[in-house]
């Protein structure tokens, strides 16, 4: 004959299968916990992407409101403003290279002289030139460098000399402009 069993030695579970299942039921509470935390940080993560594309989204449409304009001629006035701006930049930086290579240069002469390198020099290297002469524009660094080594001892001094043979006008021009010697 089979054994019957009664309701109550159905649901009597023994020692270790009540600790199986209170470890159980606490794994899946601890597990429930995580899951709404994790969830809920993933809600206040998506508000606050939210609240700054909302914020991003104002002040792009602030920016484009304070940057557009009203008519194409202001338009075109801004750029054309923006564009003289960066060329007269360009030209003062163009400017400022050139006067670098020429540090030795004083602001003031005596008698508008054209002279390079210490006013109160020792010795003056004077050079007769002609600015259409391709042998004296090949000769042009050489004084400027003699100077530049010479720590204030020799200046040079330059004065125009235009050759007849390279242009006749080229006489008149200079004494015209107070270049010549």
């Amino acid at each position: 004959m089979s054994e019957q069993t009664t309701p109550q030695q159905q649901k009597s579970f023994s020692p270790m299968q009540k600790k199986l299942l209170a470890v159980g039921a606490a794994m899946t509470l601890i597990l429930g916990a995580s899951v709404a935390t994790v969830g809920y940080q993933i809600y206040q993560t998506k508000e606050l992407l939210i609240q700054e594309r909302d914020s991003l989204q104002s002040k792009i449409t602030q920016l484009e409101s304070d940057y557009r304009f009203k008519s194409e001629e202001r338009f075109n006035n801004a750029v054309q403003k923006a564009l003289e701006h960066f060329v007269q930049q360009k030209r003062e930086q163009d400017i400022q290279a050139k006067y670098a290579k020429y540090e030795s240069a004083p602001e003031q002469v005596p008698d508008d002289k054209r002279i390079y390198g210490n006013l109160n020099a020792r010795f003056t290297l004077v050079e007769f030139s002609d600015l259409e002469c391709p042998f004296c524009k090949k000769f042009h660094d050489t004084p400027k460098e003699v100077v530049d080594a010479s720590n204030g001892n020799i200046n040079w001094q330059w004065k125009h000399l235009p050759l007849s043979f390279h242009n006749p006008a080229a006489e008149k021009r200079s004494v015209s402009s107070g270049m010549c010697c």
